[in-house]
């Protein structure tokens, strides 16, 4: 269940994209590492203790999908995807990488959710999803001047297909990783 609720909290985590730009490298990779240690740590703790679970449940219910009642949650695999990130890549490939995912994957399920007709084209994906999430990228393309035009498409491009056909992994790591890696090797960088 995608929930606006869901979608807001995804937007919202656009806000990491501060220590990205203001923490220098050792500092901004020891806080990703951080953020995600202590996001995988409640999470862990919501799945394992009952008590905890009741909680955590009070708040945040609305934002889970049912699956993840029982699974890790898709924000433990969106900060693992952050920690990837900011701890292997520049930090403009991981900036565009993380503002891609928290614009473009919304807007896609916002695009494919509410515009008709819903014209299907993989699974419950829809056309209408696939424009929202170039769209969003184009948008976020906007701000990345140091980032040549083809690399920042074939990286958007990358991602819309993930979103496509991604099934069994969660998303919210495959996308930014993914854009990330089409970002590095389009630049002709290393890793």
């Amino acid at each position: 269940m995608n929930t606006p609720g869901r979608k807001l909290f995804h937007a919202l985590s656009a806000i990491f994209l501060i220590p990205v730009f203001l923490l220098p490298d050792p500092t901004r990779k020891i806080f990703f590492i951080g953020v995600f240690l202590i996001v995988l740590a409640i999470d862990t703790l919501r799945l394992t203790n009952k008590d905890f679970r009741k909680v955590f449940l009070l708040f945040f219910r609305d934002i889970l999908k049912d699956q993840e009642h029982r699974t890790y949650s898709g924000a433990t695999f969106l900060f693992f995807s952050f920690m990837i990130l900011n701890v292997f890549f520049s930090k403009e490939i991981a900036a565009f990488s993380m503002l891609l995912l928290t614009i473009s994957d919304p807007l896609a399920a916002i695009f494919g959710r509410y515009l008709k007709p819903r014209i299907r084209i993989a699974g419950d994906k829809t056309l209408w999803g696939l424009l929202g999430f170039i769209i969003g990228g184009i948008v976020v393309s906007i701000f990345f001047h140091n980032i040549q035009w083809k690399s920042k498409l074939i990286a958007i491009l990358v991602g819309a297909f993930i979103e496509l056909f991604s099934r069994g992994i969660d998303d919210n790591l495959l996308i930014p990783v993914g854009c990330a890696l089409a970002l590095q090797l389009t630049k002709g960088g290393e890793l």
